[in-house]
């Protein structure tokens, strides 16, 4: 599983997929507001795509494909999924934080947009981890990652309902883990 930063508000957003992003597609620049409530600005660069000398993966100076999206293995735009137990998890955090609602919001975004940024790499990158690990290591099921999937944490989300929030997910992940 992974979290990211997300919408100015209480969400708690649990992304059905994600984008393998093309180099030309990724954002380079993110608005959000701070803590105290002020208005700042973020810069990168967009990924260095193919890897490079030092990178130990197997992709290490492999070059580009159309689009260069970050995995080489797969086309520009390809989507991995969420499997985690979207569902079960939305209805224990609901159950948590009753009505009426506020303090949590849990849903599931299936616009298939994670951010186009660190945010849906990470979302995509625990699917393609996933993935992976299901045909590296088909004789070996012990060593699988089983579920994968991504979500936004609203910024206004308080630490201790986070807390509570992460908790409930992992118990319910659990539920389903062999």
């Amino acid at each position: 599983m992974s979290f990211s930063r997300g919408n100015f508000d209480k969400s708690w957003e649990l992304e059905k997929s994600a984008r393998n992003i093309g180099r030309d597609n990724w954002v380079i620049e993110q608005t959000y507001w701070d803590q105290n409530n002020v208005q700042q600005t973020m810069y990168w660069t967009k990924p260095y795509i193919g890897g490079s000398a030092s990178d130990p993966s197997p992709y290490k100076n492999a070059g580009e494909i159309a689009g260069k999206p970050p995995d080489r293995s797969q086309a520009a735009m390809l989507t991995r999924a969420n499997n985690l137990p979207i569902q079960a998890i939305i209805n224990s955090i609901k159950a948590a934080f009753p009505d009426p609602p506020g303090r949590v919001v849990p849903y599931e975004d299936d616009t298939g947009i994670v951010g186009e940024f660190v945010s849906e790499f990470m979302a995509y990158y625990v699917g393609w981890y996933r993935d992976y690990s299901q045909v590296e290591f088909a004789s070996e099921p012990q060593k699988q990652c089983n579920f994968a999937g991504h979500t936004h944490v609203g910024i206004k989300v308080a630490v201790s309902d986070a807390e509570s929030s992460v908790e409930l997910q992992l118990t319910e992940l659990f539920k389903v883990l062999p």
